[in-house]
């Protein structure tokens, strides 16, 4: 059930990020696609402001809810997207968009590599199922812990979310070079099913530059598990939801398998 809630809230992402992607200031890396979390007034995701009035798009996890809000957050418009398609939901924001700031600034471009389900295909339709407020409850957990690891560690940028991976994460900057260009990091997230573990997962990877040290060099993990990806190639650490849902105590033992990883990913930058 939280599969499948995972993958509604995925798809209905590529509706919400349509007010980004089209009429925001557009960045070389695509950061005008993505998203922040919000818990308040109600919990899901939200787009990046447009310039113009500031027009932002929020995907609401609980009910499948899109809403569009101005600059202070008063609601201009909302669509329940239970029993709507894909496309019905991704020209419903272009019709707000367009009666609010005029024509798009440029062509959006589609998610790549979106995961296989029937509403890809177009042909199906959203479904809201209890199992939403599970999804948002997951995606609201690790948010908390990255704006608490931020705290701890500058390092870490506030945490986003993008539509093509829906991945809710925070990137570490632990190196650069002398002309500035970064060659060490540290990244930190929960990510929805995939070929990795095909309940959705938390995970620590660590990135270089230069060839490190793999697997073998790994510090033990009390909680979760490492990814081997070759040699010279640090692993990645991974903590399977399956594992978390149900447990009492699930915010401590993300956040044990988060510290742990990180620091043994820390270690292996150095070494």
């Amino acid at each position: 059930a939280l599969v499948e809630a995972w993958r509604q809230a995925h798809f209905a992402a590529q509706a919400c990020a349509e007010l980004g992607k089209s009429w925001g200031d557009a960045q070389d890396d695509d950061s005008h696609s993505s998203f922040s979390w919000i818990d308040e007034p109600e919990r899901g995701v939200e787009g990046v402001a447009t310039t113009d009035r500031g027009l932002r798009a929020r995907l609401l996890f609980a009910d499948l809810t899109l809403r569009v809000v101005d600059v202070g957050g008063e609601e201009i418009d909302r669509l329940a997207l239970d029993g709507r398609r894909v496309e019905q939901a991704i020209g419903w924001v272009r019709g707000v968009a367009e009666r609010s700031l005029g024509p798009a600034r440029q062509a959006a471009r589609p998610a790549p590599g979106l995961p296989n389900h029937p509403l890809s295909t177009g042909g199906a339709e959203f479904a809201a199922t209890d199992a939403m407020e599970e999804l948002a409850a997951v995606y609201s957990m690790t948010a908390g812990l990255l704006a608490s690891m931020r705290a701890q560690a500058e390092a870490f940028d506030g945490a986003r979310c993008w539509p093509h991976h829906f991945d809710l994460a925070s990137l570490g900057v632990f190196a650069r070079d002398e002309r500035g260009a970064i060659i060490k990091t540290i990244g930190v997230g929960v990510t929805p099913p995939d070929d990795v573990d095909d309940a959705g997962y938390w995970y620590v990877s660590a990135w270089a530059r230069a060839a490190m040290p793999g697997i073998e060099r790994a510090r033990a993990l009390g909680v979760g598990r490492w990814i081997d990806r070759g040699p010279e190639t640090p692993p990645m650490g991974v903590l399977s939801v399956r594992e978390v849902v149900g447990v009492r105590d699930a915010g401590e033992m993300v956040a044990r398998f988060v510290a742990e990883a990180v620091d043994a990913s820390g270690m292996l930058l150095e070494a």
